[in-house]
């Protein structure tokens, strides 16, 4: 009981310390641990996923997937259409061959690293490169409570990273939790984990306002140190920016400051109280 009061106070006291606009729309607390293994049993398990192999028997790039799968996306191919059917055996590829390219113009969440295929297996989607290795595999899911929010309908996420080690054996660790949340002043957590399982740094998505949100990265000590802003101003223009200071932002598209002659947008700095104290624990009371 002791404990249990220990963290409600523990919690009202920082409620006290964030904006009042903030805390009248609702805040979602996160458990966010520094250590992977202290979260590891609220997430899902890997599963068997399908390979790929790039070559038929004559030699031709003909990419032919091996177990059971929905989809199959083939990205950058050269004259050739991204959706491929599954019910093809063989993929032809018109003797042009393919390319490894950067997956976000097809999935925004991937990041920019090169895939060349990617396989949709029930929840799952799973990546391969140019050569046909296995690289990520990400099952989204649905009521999720990964970070232990308390709030009802989340959909999150959970990516598990393929690397080969000095000795050649492929490792496999999970690198990216995110969770968007269904209500409140926060959108959207993600935290993202080293090889060993230690906390690299994790991000919050904060709604300011139903057409304002601000993406801050913080390192495992809750220092803010990169901001991304996604809005709509009083005029109606719609503006992306971005920042790795404290106070100034750029514009994303020009690479100019926001405080250049068109760009005079108000926004948040990073060391502002909406951000300086995020909703986070890192350990349960």
């Amino acid at each position: 009981m002791k404990k249990r009061f220990c963290l409600i106070l523990s919690l009202l006291m920082l409620c006290s310390a964030l904006p009042l606009s903030v805390q009248a729309s609702g805040l979602s607390f996160a458990y966010i641990p520094n250590q992977l293994k202290n979260i590891k049993d609220q997430l899902p398990p890997m599963e068997t996923l399908p390979s790929i192999k790039l070559k038929n028997d004559e030699g031709e790039v003909l990419p032919i997937v091996y177990g059971d799968y929905d989809n199959i996306t083939a990205v950058h191919l050269l004259e050739y259409d991204s959706n491929l059917d599954k019910r093809e055996d063989y993929i032809d590829i018109n003797g042009k061959g393919y390319m490894a390219g950067e997956a976000y113009d097809y999935y925004p969440e991937w990041g920019t690293s090169a895939f060349a295929f990617i396989v949709d297996m029930g929840a799952w989607k799973v990546a391969f490169n140019s050569q046909g290795t296995l690289t990520q595999a990400t099952k989204v899911e649905s009521n999720t409570d990964y970070f232990l929010t308390g709030m009802p309908g989340n959909e999150g996420y959970v990516r598990f990273t393929y690397r080969r080690g000095n000795n050649g054996k492929v490792i496999t660790y999970i690198s990216e939790i995110c969770e968007k949340i269904n209500s409140g002043s926060i959108l959207e957590y993600a935290a993202f984990y080293k090889q060993n399982g230690d906390l690299d740094c994790y991000t919050i998505k904060y709604r300011v306002t139903e057409e304002t949100t601000y993406k801050i990265r913080y390192n495992p000590k809750n220092k803010p140190e990169f901001g991304w802003y996604e809005g709509t101003d009083a005029f109606g223009d719609y503006g992306v920016a971005y920042t790795n200071s404290m106070t100034t932002w750029r514009d994303v598209k020009t690479g100019k400051l926001t405080s250049q002659q068109g760009l005079e947008w108000d926004l948040y700095a990073l060391n502002d109280a909406i951000f300086s104290v995020p909703p986070r624990m890192s350990r349960l009371r």
